[in-house]
């Protein structure tokens, strides 16, 4: 790749980034809880929304749901101990498996959606999640507040 179509690449990444700037945040296609409603804006900025489609937000839903449960099971598990009495005698808590298998079940869906940990510290999203916030700033007179 030569030099100048790769800083055409950069430039063209940085319009779409102010472009998507202007957009209205993407709202879930059905209700969803406020937990819920916190992954649902972690994943929806982590990719620009021109590259959700009308499936993949349905099925978004789902996995801010199944995050949901995960945490839930996560923190009841790190209550419980990983090891429980019955009559007497330590044994596994069953809860470790559902936690092992909704932890799959979310790196699956993660997969799915080509959504890594990292995607969001990305320099450019976080480029772009500065200049929202100093656009929330502006009042009507286009001073900033």
């Amino acid at each position: 790749m030569s030099l100048a179509n790769h800083h055409g690449n950069a430039v063209s990444a940085a319009q779409e980034a102010v472009q998507e700037l202007h957009q209205a945040k993407l709202e879930p296609p059905r209700e969803l809880a406020a937990p819920a409603m916190r992954h649902w804006r972690y994943l929806t900025e982590s990719k620009p929304q021109s590259s959700w489609g009308e499936v993949d937000l349905q099925n978004l839903c789902d996995l801010c749901e199944l995050l949901v449960v995960f945490d839930d099971e996560k923190n009841q598990l790190r209550l419980e101990g990983h090891i429980i009495t019955v009559n007497k005698k330590p044994v596994r808590n069953p809860r470790s498996g559902v936690v092992s298998h909704l932890r799959k079940e979310v790196l699956h869906m993660m997969n799915f959606f080509k959504i890594a940990p990292s995607d969001n510290a990305a320099p450019e999203r976080q480029l772009t999640r500065k200049m929202k916030s100093t656009f929330d700033d502006v009042d009507e007179d286009d001073l900033l507040a």
